[in-house]
């Protein structure tokens, strides 16, 4: 009951505090468990790099054997970078191990603390050991040298002045030495020191019982071997220590420091490893099992809360649907809250403006009906004046054309018929009967013109208006062509033009006939107008599924490019003579255009100055099978 009077914002600011305990609580444990994790991670890598550096001492020390012993800037200087970066990385495991030993969090890893202890000793032990062995090795290599350096260079010398007494001395022994010398370098194989060692000693021998050498040359000789095979001993002796001709010497004493080292530090790493994987996933299943435990009590606190929260909001909410859905009906009862809080002061305002909102409603429910009726009067005045209006801006566009083509097209037909009158009535004596006639024929095709241009205006006219009386039938192709080019034979014999016709299949379009009529003549007529004499025109019939094409062609003057883009523009008006001065209207072709697209199809124009024209229409073909 207590919840009744506390506030709503009240009890939104508990559960956002309780939530937000509850997150805290959750984020630190988590960060907690997140520097564990990073520290012992940070365990790992530096295991990891110890590790690593390791097995890079070691390939170090192996590069140096494999580089720098024939390289003669070591035995020049004493020194390498292999050396140098050697010693640089056997420091800086010694520093990581001391700092791994010591590092605070691998203590509280749980581990034997003095087996630590004693394996990162051993392994220190190992790589000071290690490091004393190379430094020796180092050491001894630098001391026996290469080609010219060191001891390798004394008994190089030592046999070059050996060799400038050769010519005095047995060659064949001389051979031999070096024979030899060689084998031994080659296969460290004692056994040839000891041939060249016991060839020294018979050589010495046979140099003293020689007769046929100076006392000189023998001191000197005998000198040079004994101090050759003295070197030779020398290389031998530090090659053994080395290690180069057994499997005892340095070189194997430094690779099982190596070994040791190797398999320390990887014992150690596991063992550490190990362990810090095992805390790892126990960090992970405590943080998990807390996750989902604070999930749980999230969830359970949400519902309690909200069940609390969203009661009487869920109640007030279906109440509002419920008054939305009925348009607000009178017969709703109010719903009833006398919580303090602010969803009580809420539902209270609420039944407040759903009784102003009825009041209100029925006003606008009377006034609307009173607009309605209203609008529909507006809306027919609307409509009868945008009728007028629309039907005014044809009639005025129709007014201006057809003033347009009056004031120049009627006014040069009638200057001619004009002009010819004016002659006749102050000349006719001075005219013969001949003279008249052909005054007369110049009249009547003026005459004709001007009845031609009435007759294109008055139908362009009634299109504009949509006062044309639109008839769409059935119409045979054949027949219609036939019909429209027998009233032009005439003509085209005149002008000793052929019209040919190519055969095609029977068929029928739907079209105005008046409209159609008016298109073929009117095409016929131009190709005529503008074909030269002894030329021929063709007329071509494609049969479609949908469409049928018709095609005139001619092989006239040709139309130029400029003039066939504006050849179908009502405001610029087209007319050229023909081949034979013939006059035309420069309307046919716009009305023709029109005529072909009021029966839905296309009409097309192509041409080419001095090669001709070619006019194409489409009208829709009629199924012979609906015909039946």
């Amino acid at each position: 009951m207590l919840t009744r009077f506390i506030s709503l914002r009240i009890r939104l600011l508990i559960i956002f505090l309780i939530f937000s305990i509850i997150i805290i609580v959750v984020a630190s444990i988590g960060f907690w468990f997140y520097n564990k994790s990073s520290n012992i991670s940070t365990i790992a890598v530096n295991l990891e790099n110890v590790l690593v550096k390791t097995f890079q001492v070691i390939k170090l020390e192996q590069d140096f054997f494999d580089y720098e012993t024939t390289n003669e800037d070591f035995y020049i200087t004493g020194t390498s970078d292999y050396i140098k970066k050697h010693k640089k990385l056997a420091e800086e495991v010694n520093q990581d191990l001391y700092a791994l030993v010591n590092f605070k969090e691998i203590k509280e890893l749980n581990l034997d603390q003095n087996l630590i202890e004693t394996e990162a000793k051993k392994i220190l032990h190992e790589i000071q050991s290690y490091e004393n062995s190379f430094d020796q090795l180092v050491r001894l290599t630098h001391e026996l040298g290469f080609k010219s350096y060191g001891i390798k260079g004394k008994m190089a010398k030592q046999l070059s002045t050996l060799e400038t007494l050769s010519p005095n001395l047995s060659q064949i022994n001389f051979l031999k030495l070096k024979q030899y010398e060689r084998d031994y370098q080659l296969l460290k194989d004692l056994a040839y020191a000891q041939k060249l060692e016991n060839l020294c000693n018979t050589w010495q021998s046979g140099i003293a019982l020689a007769t046929n050498l100076s006392p000189d040359i023998k001191t000197q000789a005998i000198s040079l071997l004994k101090n050759y095979l003295k070197t030779f001993k020398e290389v031998v002796g530090l090659e053994q220590k080395i290690g180069l001709t057994n499997k005892k010497g340095l070189k194997q004493e430094l690779r099982g420091y190596a070994d040791n080292i190797a398999g320390f530090t990887q014992g150690f790493v596991s063992r550490v490893n190990r362990r810090a994987e095992s805390i790892g996933n126990n960090f992970e299943y405590i943080f998990v099992v807390m996750v989902i435990a604070t999930l749980i009590l999230s969830i359970l606190m949400s519902i309690y809360f909200s069940m609390i929260i969203t009661r009487p909001i869920v109640k007030l909410s279906k109440f509002i649907h419920k008054t939305v859905n009925s348009n607000f009906s009178e017969n709703l009862t109010f719903i009833q809250n006398n919580s303090k809080d602010e969803v009580g002061r809420l539902t209270r305002n609420f039944n407040r403006m759903l009784q102003e909102m009825r009041r209100q409603l029925n006003e606008i429910k009377e006034q609307s009906v009173a607009l309605e009726y209203q609008n529909e009067e507006l809306n027919k005045v609307n409509e009868l004046s945008h009728a007028s209006e629309t039907h005014l801006k044809k009639l005025n566009t129709v007014k201006d054309k057809l003033l347009t083509i009056l004031s120049h097209d009627l006014r040069s037909p009638f200057n001619t018929i004009k002009g010819f009158l004016q002659v006749l009535l102050h000349h006719i004596d001075g005219f013969s009967k001949e003279e008249i006639l052909h005054f007369a024929e110049d009249m009547d095709k003026a005459v004709q013109r001007v009845i031609d241009l009435l007759e294109n205006l008055l139908q362009w006219s009634l299109i504009q208006t949509d006062d044309f009386e639109f008839q769409p039938e059935e119409i045979d192709v054949q027949v219609i062509i036939d019909e429209n080019i027998a009233l032009y034979e005439k003509s085209a014999l005149e002008k000793h033009i052929t019209i040919m016709v190519h055969p095609f299949a029977q068929t029928f379009v739907k079209a105005d006939k008046n409209m159609l009529n008016f298109v073929l003549r009117n095409l016929i007529s131009n190709a005529i107008k503008f074909t030269n004499s002894e030329a021929s025109i063709e007329l071509f019939v494609e049969v479609g599924q949908e469409f049928t094409i018709v095609t005139i062609a001619d092989k006239g003057v040709g139309i130029r490019p400029e003039s066939l883009e504006k050849i179908f523009s009502p405001e610029i008006h087209l007319s050229t003579k023909g081949t034979a001065n013939e006059k035309g209207t420069g309307f046919g072709l716009i009305l023709s255009k029109e005529f072909v697209e009021k029966n839905d199809g296309k009409l097309e124009i192509e041409s080419q100055v001095g090669e001709g024209t070619q006019v194409k229409f489409s009208l829709k073909t009629v199924n012979t099978m609906e015909m039946i």
